[in-house]
Order: structure tokens, then sequence, then C-alpha cells
């Protein structure tokens, strides 16, 4: 062979070496890349998804919030009625000379309380909710 043609052989296998060394690096850098864009990728979805939670716990809370009013309503016709009808069997019982204070009346009374303080709890839910809505 000629030193001409060996020299071109010579220079096409260096410039065939440094095109796979290039290849080389750049599949090395694909592992490295890869992998920062699979943990970016799995801290989106993850975020997401806890933003969708937070969402979801947001659309609860406001659900919630427009049902309390409805259920402090009832409590508080609730506790309206037993007033009125405890009033008029105790008034009753006293002219008759029965008990003013049988074990219904005593039962009401606590349920009277647990509405009572369940309606100043959902009040306090409310103040706290409706900074968020």
């Amino acid at each position: 062979m000629s030193k001409r043609i060996s020299k071109m052989l010579f220079s096409k296998e260096r410039v065939e070496l440094s095109l796979v060394d290039d290849i080389e690096k750049i599949v090395k850098q694909f592992d490295n890349a890869l992998g920062q864009a699979g943990r970016i990728n799995n801290n989106m979805v993850e975020l997401w998804n806890e933003i969708n939670a937070v969402q979801d716990s947001y659309d609860s809370l406001k659900s919630n919030y427009q049902n309390s009013n409805g259920a402090k309503n009832e409590l508080g016709y609730l506790m309206q009625q037993y007033e009125r009808l405890k009033s008029n069997y105790q008034n009753t019982a006293k002219e008759l000379g029965v008990d003013t204070n049988p074990a219904f009346i005593k039962k009401g009374d606590e349920e009277f309380q647990k509405a009572k303080k369940l309606i100043d709890k959902l009040e306090t839910s409310q103040k706290a909710a409706k900074k968020f809505i």
C-alpha cells in the first residue's frame, strides 16, 4: 500500500475511533440525564397528586361548610321544639302531681346540651373554613 493510502486509512480509523468515543460519552450522559429527568417527573407526579388531594379536600370543606348552616338550623329548630314541649310537659305534670323530670326529660336535656355544644363547634369550624373559601 502506498504511504498516502496508508495515511488515509489511519486518519479514517482515527476519525472512526473519535466518533465512537463521542458516541460512548453521549450514551453515558444519557444515563445521568434519564435518571435526573425521571426523578423530576416522579416529583412532578407526586406533587400533582398532592395538589389533587388538596383540591378534593377543599371541595369537601366547601361542601361541608355549605351544609353546616342547614345542620345548625335543624339542631336549633329541634332545641326550640324540645324546650317548648318540655315546658308544656313539666307544667302539665306539675298540675297533675307527677314527676316533672322523668328519664326521657333527662335524656332530652342531655341531647339538648350535646346539640348546644355541637352548634358552638360548628360555628368555630365555619369561621376557620371561611378563611379558605
